[in-house]
């Protein structure tokens, strides 16, 4: 236990930052993607390699399908990392800030993920509606 105690105490603030980079990409890249709106015409539709806009959205459905995972399982690793802070009683005000920083991005990367799932749906409603108009 003590060797684990070492190496959590050695490592935390790369884990942190790691985490804390890793986040504000995501939320960078769904910044981005929002405001490239002819890319929002090939999301989650084909073909992906007419131009840069339907390549831009195939990076964009992979990269946020893998961190729809990480989504799901960051939960229990901060759990984890807070019960170990915790039990081996690191008590340094800038990694409890740090680890509150990254809650606080996780959870703005949870709206800018969900908001982009929901721009086929409105890109979808803007379609019908030209259609309609015609």
């Amino acid at each position: 236990m003590a060797n684990l105690k070492v190496l959590f105490e050695k490592n935390i603030n790369r884990v942190l930052k790691i985490e804390l980079y890793f986040f504000l990409f995501l939320v960078l890249i769904g910044a981005v993607y929002h405001f490239d709106s002819e890319a929002h015409q090939y999301y989650n539709r084909g073909p992906y390699w007419d131009n840069v806009h339907g390549f831009f959205s195939l990076v964009i459905i992979i990269v946020f399908g893998v961190y729809f995972w990480v989504c799901i399982i960051f939960p229990f690793i901060w759990i984890m990392q807070a019960i170990l802070i915790w039990r081996f009683k690191i008590q340094d005000r800038k990694k409890l800030w740090l680890n509150l920083l990254i809650v606080g991005i996780y959870l703005a990367s949870l709206v800018s993920l969900f908001s982009l799932y929901s721009i086929g749906e409105h890109q979808g409603f803007l379609n019908r509606n030209s259609n309609n108009s015609i």
